[in-house]
């Protein structure tokens, strides 16, 4: 078949159907909703593919996170994390203002015990699409390698982790998720 034969097939019935029906009087209503209806989706998607976290009380930005242990996506806590081997710990968000740097914290909560694990003083440097200092409105993209030693008991704890510009000492974001350390 020729170009000219797929234009044919394809493109006229197009336009006649442009050409002879009205114009609706609702179309632009229902272009708007279509394309809230896409985004809606999209959104969906890519929550979907990440693990269900809790807000901290004092009303920081709620990313979009995910936790892997051996290879598997945490989608509903707890989450399993083996002894002796890495979680590895994704923040998506998008930057709520200028930051020129960031704190990241993690703080475990282990037999009503909490106990700060050594995380390093600047998330910049765990920046995996962008760098800092970061502009408003940028999306930004954070992993992070946490180590579960060989040692560590089967053991029920809560991780809180957030990020606060080193500006300021604004806490830009704040999470809770439960874990669950199991022997390999």
């Amino acid at each position: 078949m020729s170009k000219a034969h797929f234009y044919l097939i394809l493109v006229v019935p197009v336009r006649n159907s442009l050409r002879y029906n009205k114009p609706k009087p609702n179309m632009k209503l229902e272009v708007v909703l279509n394309i809230l209806l896409i985004f809606i989706g999209i959104v969906y998607a890519s929550e979907a593919n990440s693990t269900n976290v809790d807000k901290c009380p004092n009303g920081a930005l709620l990313p979009i996170v995910q936790v892997v242990s051996k290879e598997q996506l945490c989608i509903e806590p707890p989450c399993d994390v083996h002894a002796g081997s890495p979680a590895y710990i994704t923040v998506n968000f998008t930057s709520p203002e200028y930051i020129p740097s960031i704190k990241p914290t993690y703080l475990v909560q282990a037999l009503g015990l909490p106990i700060n694990y050594p995380v390093g003083k600047d998330a910049c440097t765990s920046l995996t699409n962008t760098i800092c200092p970061l502009v408003k409105d940028e999306f930004v993209s954070y992993s992070y390698e946490m180590d579960i030693a060989s040692w560590y008991p089967e053991i029920s704890l809560n991780l809180q982790v957030s990020f606060t510009n080193n500006e300021d000492k604004y806490i830009i974001l704040c999470f809770n998720v439960d874990l669950q350390v199991r022997k390999n």
